[in-house]
């Protein structure tokens, strides 16, 4: 109700120019309700609260240096907002995080919605659920008060964790307005007023704006009217409404009473399209007397919006194949054209893929491939029609063949090689590829187009020893099937070894093994029987693999660290005889620590929580020692059966050069590069979308610096992260390339990317990656002595 003859009196509808389709399932004659559904979240404005918010909880997990609080001065709505921010990287376990358990239903849909503001995040995320299966992730970087949300079913469960996390270095995350609803049979319709001051001339003025112009029914929009007023004129009613073609009420909307106040007034209407019918639109918003604003937009329908995806990927095959035998038809000339058909590869699998998504309503992921495909092939279209009329020069591409076994020199590796037009080589090779999982299995014979020469894949002792008794084969001859046609598409194989598969049998029938733990490692590694399992494992392995053409080495273990041990009889034992080792008597410990210990076996062993004191540093320098030792014991193995064979260990060269906190996680690269012939490596380096640089280079580049600065080998970063997991934004293809080259610069003489996999539940396939990631192997291949000159 209008409490002031001066107060304005605003409308906003939308206007139904024309609508064709289904969408609509309003009985005739009868306005479709949106309706606000209760929020379930308590304090969801986060009004309530001193340091941290009422009916939140706030928990960091190991070393996280994850901070939450209250902001009185930065907030979308209200008075105040909540701000997390963390000055720790991206790490198994380690986060910040809200969490507040929500009364649901079982088998009953629900919808999230967020208000965030963001400088200079990474990896945070919101959603929870059992498991906290269900995420969304916020865009990495910076970016205004944006609303996010997410649509979910419940299973089972009567109660639903909901969580705001934030898992890496992150400046300031802001939350305001966190609604968990309902799903209702019309749309919920989200309503939300603020007011903010405004600096520039006094004007009463209004404007109008809609978060983008085409929607697939069920997309969210979000449409914002901004009123600009001279003076306070106090409290309003705002209506909402849709009026089909003639002018009768199509939709109902809950009322909104806001107070205009001097300044800038704004009303914000978010709704799903679900049950609006595909047509155009136009969207009007105004007040009594004024003249009204209007957007127009469109909405589609799953299936128009399939129909053209389907008729530009059947025009995009057209013109592929067409592409595909131009480059054939140029090699068959002797002209290598290996750059171009690394895209000609892409674009054929990823239409197919695209397709995959359309049967699965994936409408915007297969959009996004569509139109970076669409650009990729004009591209390569260029190049074919310049070298064709040989206006390009072309150099040839020394290709990798496993005819004889690779040698390590130095930084490099050695292998056999040979070009397009038939010249044979022994040279420094460069071995770029992907892990880990099935995938890399199935799709060996397309990764030469790819431009792919390399894959990890992987088997542990419980796939050869799965209960008590039996010993089986299968995985070592599915290993060697798999190996038979790697080698027949000049692919090389990395076996990772894995014993963090290890048999819980074996657990089962010597509890103690269960008292240690650390990252994938659930069980103790000195006591003799899991070594025993582990000796067995390796004997029963590597005699059947090891004179394989296609095994380029073996990777001793997946991230491993050993972190806790305190409570195992053999870490105490090891422990005591360490320090009786090292400082000869209990007295010259004592002075050393400013302690008072009556003899060794008080001295406690220590955990993974960093202390300033002495006996962490002695106890970080046992764990690394101890830790490699272990490693050498598998080497070791490994040598006297095969004595040629490469190996190396996935070490998380983030912790030591970026991460005090992992000090005592057993981590030495230098132990690490003694015990290997290849320094091993498992490292990030991930797009950054605002900031100085255009990724995170330092720690990478730092690592590898590290490693071939304490041991002169090659560096194979076997687990190479150049996407962060779960990234929903676009990645341009120059970041990848640049992550390779710079990685070729600094020592990497190999590297499986992280990860080979097509998933709909994180957001992985990005064609032009997949075409960037192809594209450095064949520069590395034509330019390998000058880059290996450079990088000593």
């Amino acid at each position: 109700m209008v409490k002031n003859v001066f107060l304005w009196f605003m409308v906003l509808c939308l206007s139904l120019v024309c609508a064709e389709g289904t969408g609509s399932e309003k009985e005739p004659g009868l306005p479709l309700k949106f309706i606000r559904a209760e929020n379930l979240v308590r304090n969801p404005d986060f009004e309530e609260g001193e340091e941290l918010p009422a009916s939140w909880n706030w928990g960091i997990s190991r070393n996280a240096k994850a901070t939450c609080g209250m902001d009185n001065g930065v907030y979308y709505s209200g008075k105040r907002a909540v701000r997390l921010a963390s000055a720790s990287d991206f790490g198994p376990h380690v986060y910040g995080g809200l969490q507040q358990d929500i009364p649901v239903e079982p088998n009953t849909g629900y919808i999230l919605s967020i208000r965030a503001k963001a400088e200079s995040q990474e990896n945070a995320w919101f959603g929870g659920g059992p498991g906290w299966a269900v995420r969304k992730g916020f865009p990495s970087g910076s970016f205004d008060w944006t609303r996010f949300e997410l649509e979910f079913r419940t299973g089972k469960e009567t109660a639903w964790p909901l969580r705001i996390d934030v898992d890496g270095i992150t400046k300031g995350l802001w939350i305001d307005e966190v609604r968990l609803a309902r799903s209702g049979e019309g749309d919920i319709a989200d309503i939300s007023y603020r007011a903010r001051p405004f600096s520039g001339p006094a004007a009463d003025k209004s404007s109008l704006k809609i978060n983008k112009n085409e929607f697939l029914i069920g997309e969210s929009l979000e449409a914002e009217f901004c009123l600009l007023s001279a003076k306070d004129l106090g409290e309003a009613e705002l209506e909402f409404g849709i009026l089909d073609k003639e002018g009768k009420k199509y939709a109902e909307f809950p009322a909104q009473e806001i107070e205009i106040k001097k300044g800038e007034n704004i009303t914000t209407l978010q709704l799903n399209t679900k049950n609006i019918s595909a047509g155009a639109y136009r969207f009007s918003a105004g007040a009594p007397g004024k003249k009204k604003e209007e957007v127009f937009f469109t909405v589609y329908s799953a299936e128009q919006a399939k129909d053209k995806l389907l008729a530009r990927i059947s025009g995009l095959e057209e013109n592929n194949n067409a592409l595909k035998v131009l480059a054939q038809d140029l090699e068959n000339k002797g002209i290598d054209c290996s750059y171009q058909k690394v895209a000609v590869t892409v674009a054929e699998n990823f239409l197919k893929y695209v397709s995959q998504d359309l049967t699965k309503r994936e409408i915007k992921r297969a959009q996004d491939a569509v139109d970076e495909i669409d650009t990729m092939l004009k591209e390569t279209k260029k190049d074919l029609d310049g070298i064709a009329a040989g206006g390009r020069k072309v150099l040839e591409v020394p290709r990798y063949v496993p005819t004889s076994s690779i040698k390590i020199e130095g930084p490099c590796f050695i292998a056999a090689t040979k070009t397009l037009s038939g010249r044979a080589e022994t040279r420094p090779v460069f071995f770029t590829g992907y892990g880990a999982f099935g995938q890399v299995r199935a799709d060996i014979e397309k990764f030469p187009g790819y431009g792919i020469n390399i894959i990890q894949i992987e088997f542990g002792p419980n796939s050869v020893f799965p209960s008590e008794g039996k010993v089986s084969d299968a995985a070592v001859k599915d290993f060697l099937k798999v190996a038979d046609r790697a080698q027949a598409n000049n692919v090389a194989i990395n076996l990772l070894l894995s014993p963090h598969y290890f048999p819980e049998w074996v657990k089962n029938k010597y509890p103690h093994l269960k008292s240690c733990s650390g990252g994938f490692l659930q069980y103790c590694i000195d006591a003799p029987e899991s070594r025993r399992v582990l000796e067995d494992f390796i004997r029963f392995v590597i005699p059947m693999v090891k004179d394989h053409p296609a095994l380029h080495s073996v990777c001793l273990s997946n991230e491993p660290v050993y972190t806790e041990s305190r409570e195992c009889e053999f870490t105490k034992n090891m422990w005591r005889e360490w320090l009786q080792k090292k400082h000869g008597s209990i007295g010259t410990l004592n002075k050393n620590y400013g302690t008072s210990y009556s003899s060794f076996d008080d001295v406690p062993a220590q955990g993974s929580n960093v202390k300033e004191k002495p006996v962490y540093y002695d106890w970080a320098v046992f764990n690394a020692e101890r830790f490699a030792g272990w490693h050498k014991f598998m080497a070791d193995i490994i040598h006297e059966v095969a004595p040629d064979l490469p190996v190396h260990a996935k070490i998380m060269m983030w912790c030591p050069v970026a991460d005090r906190g992992t000090t005592g996680w057993g981590i030495d690269p230098e132990l690490f590069g003694e015990l290997s012939q290849i320094n091993g490596n498992d490292c990030c380096k991930w797009f950054a979308r605002d900031g100085e640089y255009c990724s995170g280079w330092q720690i990478e580049n730092m690592a590898y610096d590290l490693q071939r600065s304490v041991a002169d080998k090659p560096v194979f970063n076997s687990e190479n992260h150049l996407i962060m997991d779960r990234d929903f934004g676009y990645i341009p293809p120059a970041h990848v390339r640049n992550v390779l080259w710079q990685g070729a610069i600094h020592g990497q003489g190999a590297t499986t990317i992280w990860v080979w996999e097509r998933t709909y539940c994180y957001q992985r396939g990005k064609p032009g990656c997949g075409t960037a990631s192809g594209c450095p192997d064949r520069d590395h291949k034509r330019g390998f002595f000058g880059i290996h000159h450079s990088s000593i």
